[in-house]
């Protein structure tokens, strides 16, 4: 994976998050505590080729985040290893309105950036493809 490209800070809730666009596989990444100690940051990778499947991994992180920050995660204990899959979510109806209301900004505030980095790495993965 390339080093990932910054495409802006957003409001997220109460706090910003830098989001970032690198080439690569696999889905999205979320780091609650840079090691820059800055705001949280996302990071979504653009090798599917598929919009959609970009705008559901911002979504995703973007809740899953929330969902942390508002302390409705609960790792499960009886797994193996400790993993996101083993993340149980409990919230009231109340706190999930308030969670994907806050996403939804977000996925609004950052859409058109981020469309127009994603089609900047769309090209240059298709031009890189034919040499």
């Amino acid at each position: 994976m390339s080093k990932p490209k910054l495409i802006g800070t957003y409001e997220l809730g109460v706090e910003n998050v830098r989001l970032y666009l690198a080439d690569g596989c696999g889905g999205a990444t979320c780091r609650v505590v840079p090691n820059d100690n800055g705001c949280a940051m996302i990071i979504l990778t653009s090798a599917q080729g598929d919009w959609g499947e970009n705008v559901c991994c911002l979504m995703h992180e973007a809740i899953e985040m929330l969902m942390h920050r508002r302390g409705t995660g609960y790792y499960q204990t009886h797994t193996g290893r400790e993993n996101t899959g083993a993340y149980l979510f409990v919230m009231s109806h109340a706190e999930f309105d308030q969670i994907t209301e806050f996403a939804s900004r977000l996925i609004v505030d950052c859409m058109g950036d981020l469309l127009k980095a994603w089609k900047m790495e769309q090209q240059k993965s298709k031009k890189n493809a034919g040499k």
